[in-house]
């Protein structure tokens, strides 16, 4: 593999990736002199990153099925430049993904994950990512809300890696889920189309290829808010926002 992200073992077909994890010092602090006499090395927080790129159904709906379980997989996860110099994060868990269909585009998806136990040169990975699978196209796609410019579905799934022990690692002991899965969307209206005044219950979202239709089905969803903005005569813009259980996706 050249320049990319592995996760699990398999190159993904993105746009762009990143990781980071920063490495606090401990520093005895002193009356004299300039202070910071003597410096340790501390602890390491969680490995941080995210990837994105067209939402391909057939690569990345596994890792959302996942992100969804009950008892979510870990993953190795590697971002790598072109002489296969790489980070690498022994135990990720992903945290969030968000989908995305507007008009003239093809649908995007977004990742985030957090991990613990850091490489800081990995073993180059040979794998290189394939983008022969099909990715939605904007007028092949559509809502049950109704005709619209604009939508999008996100789940955040909030880990937390702050166990750290006495006589332990500098890497916290484990990963844990540190809140409630939320699960969100927007519609963003056309001209013609009324705010909708009721909760939605039901819905679909589909993104349509050449071949065959995708469709996200959400169940027990209920109206979040709603905005207007207005800029001269240009198109006014008018969006909904939605929200439904942690069980009301079916990917």
């Amino acid at each position: 593999m050249a320049r990319g992200i592995s996760v699990g073992g398999t190159s993904l077909p993105v746009t762009d990736a990143s990781m980071n994890v920063s490495r606090e010092p401990v520093i005895e602090q002193s009356m004299t002199g300039k202070g910071g006499e003597i410096l340790y090395g501390g602890l390491y927080s969680a490995a941080q990153g995210s990837f994105g790129g067209a939402y391909r159904p057939s690569v990345f709906d596994a890792y959302i099925t996942n992100l969804l379980a009950v008892s979510p997989a870990s993953y190795a996860i590697q971002v790598q430049d072109d002489n296969g110099v790489a980070l690498k994060a022994a135990t990720c868990y992903i945290t969030g993904c968000e989908i995305s269909m507007k008009v003239g585009e093809l649908a995007k998806c977004t990742f985030n994950f957090v991990g613990q136990g850091l490489d800081y040169n990995a073993a180059n990975s040979t794998a290189t990512a394939a983008f022969s699978a099909e990715v939605p196209v904007f007028y092949k796609s559509h809502t049950s809300w109704g005709t619209c410019s604009e939508f999008s579905i996100k789940i955040d799934r909030p880990y937390a890696a702050d166990d750290y022990v006495l006589g332990g690692p500098f890497f916290s002991e484990s990963i844990y889920q540190s809140g409630d899965t939320k699960i969100t969307g927007t519609v963003k209206l056309s001209q013609t189309t009324s705010y909708k005044a009721t909760d939605p219950g039901d819905m679909t979202l589909t993104l349509g290829m050449i071949s065959s239709n995708k469709e996200i089905k959400i169940s027990g969803a209920v109206l979040a808010g709603a905005d207007i903005s207005i800029n001269g005569r240009g198109l006014i813009g008018k969006t909904q926002n939605w929200a439904c259980p942690s069980g009301g996706v079916t990917i």
